[in-house]
């Protein structure tokens, strides 16, 4: 028997390009680095490189096996640079316009910190093959001055799959993360960031419910047989 070295890559999509997912980015970096740490190999979609073109031809590398991302969104789609679609799901029709493929996400995990983006588009993504999405199914609340505590929360869940933790215990990683930091807010009287943070967890979803994903779900391991 054979066995050799996976090489894990990990899609890292974040625009920049108003103050609402600047903020998103810069709460994001450090899990970059705890990621190649790890022994992943980090490949960026940012700012202007978040389009479309680049972004899909990134993921279809077999060799990518999670993809995780920060900006705006809809019900139906995840966007980049300036609002634009990096994926969205196709509507039914002759005239409809092309929507992401099948295997830009087909056997990974994904996980996207921004607005709505659960409701139809995460389903959508394991409807095609996707192990599992993690990601907000209504509006995501923001701090008005951008603390980053909120993307810090949110990235409970890069930090788990990091460590090799299944979808599900990455999912409930991030909500007990969520928890833990309401409660010291509010011993501290913070109720302007309790608020957004209660709502995001309310909105906060995963493979704990099955139209998300596989509650096991989880990266390779770092070796394969042959």
């Amino acid at each position: 028997m054979v066995s050799y070295q996976l090489t894990k890559k990990i899609l890292c999509i974040d625009t920049d390009y108003d103050d609402v997912v600047k903020s998103f980015k810069e709460g994001r970096e450090p899990v970059y680095t705890y990621f190649e740490e790890k022994g992943f190999q980090c490949v960026f979609a940012q700012g202007k490189d978040a389009n479309r073109n680049n972004v899909s031809k990134l993921a279809m590398d077999d060799e990518v096996v999670y993809i995780t991302g920060s900006g705006h969104g809809s019900d139906a789609s995840f966007q980049g640079h300036k609002g634009h679609d990096l994926f969205k799901k196709k509507k039914k029709g002759w005239f409809s316009r092309k929507g992401y493929l099948e295997k830009e996400v087909e056997g990974k995990i994904v996980h996207f910190l921004s607005c709505n983006s659960a409701k139809i588009l995460g389903i959508d993504f394991v409807d095609k093959g996707c192990k599992a999405f993690l990601g907000y199914d209504e509006v995501v609340q923001l701090d008005p001055d951008y603390n980053p505590i909120y993307s810090v929360c949110d990235s409970a869940i890069d930090y788990a799959i990091a460590d090799g933790k299944t979808a599900l215990e990455a999912y409930e990683s991030a909500v007990q993360f969520y928890k833990d930091t309401i409660r010291v807010l509010n011993a501290r009287n913070s109720e302007y960031l309790t608020f957004g943070l209660k709502k995001n967890l309310e909105r906060l979803k995963g493979p704990s419910i099955s139209p998300w994903g596989t509650r096991n779900a989880k990266i390779p391991s770092e070796e394969k047989n042959l």
